[in-house]
Parts: C-alpha cells; structure tokens; sequence
C-alpha cells in the first residue's frame, strides 16, 4: 500500500535539519522580536500619553525596514521585502509630517 505522504517524505528540508544563519542575520532577528516588544508596550503608553505616538510610529518605521531585510536576507523573498520598504517609508513621511505640523 502506497502512503499518500510519500512525496513530503523525499522533500529537501528534513526534520533534524538547521538553517545556517550569519552572525547579522541572528542580530536582525533578535532586534525584529525587541521592536516588536517595544511597539506593543509604546501602544500601550500611547493610550495615556497621546505624544508617545510619535515614538511608536518611529519603532514601526524601524521594524518595516529590519523586516525587509530579513526577507531579503533569511527568506529570500524578494516582493515582501519592497512592500515593507514602502510601508516603512510611508510610516516615515508620517512621522516627518507630524513633526513638522
């Protein structure tokens, strides 16, 4: 008898295999999951100091682009990576605009 799962059993990523990652590549993962932390706990205070807003805006800006490069880099996905280039110069414009006005 045949298993229907007898392609996924020949495919190239094994269980017990690791991803080899660089040095810098380990540092963007490590800031990504910090930034991530620091946006949730700036939303937080930006609930009862409005001005903090700016603040999260800045860490959102900062992990659109350490998301690009770890797509870049790790995934080696390409199109994601230019949607977060633009996400993050678009948080960027917004920052730059709410300073200004």
């Amino acid at each position: 008898m045949k298993s229907n799962l007898e392609p996924l059993k020949n495919s190239k990523k094994s269980k017990g295999q690791k991803i080899e990652l660089k040095q810098v590549q380990e540092i963007a993962l490590l800031s990504q999951a910090l930034m991530i932390f620091a946006i949730v706990v700036a939303f937080i205070m930006s609930r009862y100091i409005p001005e903090l807003t700016i603040i999260m805006n800045i860490y959102l800006f900062l992990l659109a682009f350490i998301m690009a490069y770890t797509n870049y880099t790790i995934y080696k996905n390409k199109k994601l990576s230019i949607l977060y280039i633009v996400f993050g110069i678009i948080i960027l414009s917004s920052v730059i605009l709410e300073i200004l006005v």
